[in-house]
């Protein structure tokens, strides 16, 4: 917790009241514990709104202090139309440079598609102590203390990104208590910008996230249907640990009762599987509870005639395997650092963060998604970091983020070839290599047969059925491709990253005709993810093949925006690597509908 030298605000939680304010040469605003904002004669100008806040703590984290209007409201108002948090935006700001005062004219820089903090004129905890270890440690800050610690804002887009910013401020903490005193830190290659993590050259002393599996309860069950419950288990288990290692002790075969795995074992939280049978009906109910009072965390259904839950053509169980792991994911990391248990496990979440960090598609989140899996690596052996770390380079490609050198290429191959070797049997990481493989190698033999092995370990995750789809597109397979992508749409539609799954299924849609199905998935992508360029490519050809000219104008003008490289013939067919070439003549033809008007 911080103490801050001034009387409270109104309405600033958290200020604490002194007889004796101090003066400093720049402003400062504090991100770790308690929010606050102190002018340099430590006079208070904490905003009093929570999306007040909320936007200067996005700005005071963003790469160089800025963001656009739009990434602003999808944090913020991501439920909302763009209009309307457009509006609510602009209100936010008012807010804020009426809360600033004086300082809003010296710290924040506004335009007409920005919003910027000028970092080189305000102190920030976060990035002094960073800079400056000795800072930090004279400081007085508990490791353990939050960053934003308090901050409430109810928006799903806001907390994901405040868990990410959490969990890298941890990986900050370790560094700094993990080096000597006298000892300089050890930087990376990779530039970092300010707010950006440094991947650790220490052990990681964190525990891993840990599960306790209960007996199941089974109510009129039969043959056809007492192992189901087992089924659904072992699915969630395979699909968290392919991602995230993670501790699972499963208890569904022993006598042990509740309070002593409770008494006895440091579990985050313990799952167990209802199941109801009456004549033909059969229901699943998943149940998650907190270790620390076996209260019932939350818990999904589904009910269903017992044939469409066997049935392989409705994979109902599959989808609700995916379900119920987005969700337990959301809360196993979500929770990190809340466990009421003392001694508690903990855990960095990197396998988990690190992908979510590369779909926000920026030059920023590529940087930190590095940095968290060389930390890993360098820590901790499992074939996932090696495979997402290769997985990058597809970004670097497909979206255009930043150039890939000899050294880049080489380095990809390096981690690729490991990956198998170290654990053949992660169908997330196998489908990783099978992508860069065929993406960024254009090795399209070897990256079926990888894929298809991935398919082989777990057809339960979507990750690797939309590998599996592009794959197909790339290789001129497109019913196969089509099929594959409404799959993993299907069973990622919980997801984190659904809007991967969504422009997959775009482009699968269009490369079949299926023009509506096509469209309407663009559309859903470029609502959650604006820049996904990959997206607006194929949303750009569905409308020039449908003659909506209108709208390929503008969706064109857009994507020149973000890619300007794109006008170029060359450029185009490289951006979407079709082998096909009467398909690639034909998407090519497509798009000059709005390049050329």
């Amino acid at each position: 917790m911080h103490i801050i030298f001034t009387e409270p605000h109104p309405n600033a939680p958290g200020s604490v009241l002194i007889k004796n304010k101090e003066s400093f040469p720049q402003p400062r605003l504090f991100l770790i514990g308690s929010f606050g904002v102190l002018g340099t004669d430590g006079q208070n100008y904490t905003p009093r709104s929570k999306k007040a806040r909320g936007v200067l703590a996005l700005l005071a984290l963003a790469p160089r202090g800025t963001r656009t209007r739009v990434w602003l409201c999808d944090r913020l108002w991501s439920g909302s139309t763009a209009e309307n948090s457009a509006t609510s935006l602009r209100q936010t700001v008012f807010e804020l440079k009426r809360d600033l005062g004086e300082l809003a004219g010296e710290l924040l820089e506004i335009d007409r598609s920005t919003l910027g903090l000028r970092l080189d004129r305000i102190w920030i905890d976060v990035h002094a102590y960073v800079a400056n270890p000795a800072e930090y440690r004279a400081s007085g800050v508990n490791m353990d203390t939050e960053l934003l610690e308090g901050m409430d804002i109810p928006d799903e887009e806001f907390e994901e990104w405040l868990r990410m910013e959490r969990q890298i401020w941890h990986d900050k903490i370790d560094q700094i208590h993990d080096t000597p005193a006298n000892q300089t830190a050890i930087i990376s290659q990779i530039d970092y910008a300010p707010g950006m993590t440094m991947p650790s050259v220490v052990e990681n002393r964190r525990k891993l996230f840990s599960l306790g599996f209960l007996q199941n309860i089974r109510h009129g069950c039969g043959a056809e249907t007492e192992h189901l419950a087992d089924c659904l288990l072992d699915g969630v288990a395979q699909n968290l640990q392919e991602l995230q290692p993670i501790d699972i002790f499963d208890f569904r075969d022993t006598n042990i009762q509740e309070d002593h795995a409770r008494q006895n074992l440091h579990a985050d939280f313990f799952i167990r599987v209802r199941t109801l049978q009456v004549q033909n009906a059969l229901t699943l109910t998943f149940l998650t509870y907190r270790a620390s009072s076996m209260a019932l965390e939350w818990s999904q259904s589904i009910n269903a005639p017992i044939s469409e839950i066997l049935s392989g053509d409705v994979p109902l169980l599959q989808g609700f395997i995916a379900q119920n792991v987005d969700r337990l994911a959301k809360t196993l990391f979500s929770s990190q650092g809340q466990s009421e248990i003392p001694g508690a496990a903990e855990s960095t979440a990197i396998g988990y963060s690190a992908l979510n960090m590369l779909f926000q598609l920026d030059q920023t989140s590529l940087q930190r998604s590095a940095a968290l899996l060389d930390h890993a690596e360098q820590t901790t052996s499992n074939s996932i970091y090696p495979a997402l770390k290769s997985y990058i380079s597809s970004f670097i490609i497909g979206e255009h983020l930043t150039d890939m050198n000899i050294e880049s290429i080489n380095e990809t191959r390096r981690l690729a070839d490991s990956v198998v070797g170290d654990n053949p049997f992660n169908s997330i990481s196998i489908a990783c290599l099978g992508h860069v493989m065929g993406y960024v190698f254009s090795e399209h033999a070897m990256a079926r047969n990888l894929l298809e092995r991935a398919l082989n370990l777990n057809s339960n995750q979507a990750f690797v059925w939309d590998h599996y789809a592009l794959h197909n597109i790339y290789a001129g397979n497109y019913d196969q491709a089509y099929a594959a992508a409404k799959k993993a749409n299907y069973l990622g539609s919980f997801s984190p990253i659904s809007h991967s799954y969504d422009t997959t299924l775009c482009m699968a849609a269009t490369m079949v005709g299926d023009h509506g199905t096509a469209i309407n998935a663009g559309r859903r992508v470029l609502s959650k993810q604006p820049k996904f360029k990959a997206a607006m490519r194929y949303l750009l050809a569905n409308y020039g093949m449908t003659g909506q000219v209108d709208k390929a104008k503008d969706i064109a003008q857009h994507l020149l925006d973000l890619d300007p490289k794109f006008i170029d013939p060359e450029q185009q067919k490289a951006r979407f690597r079709l082998n096909d070439k009467a398909a690639e003549t034909n998407i090519l033809q497509s798009i000059r509908v709005g390049l050329d008007n």
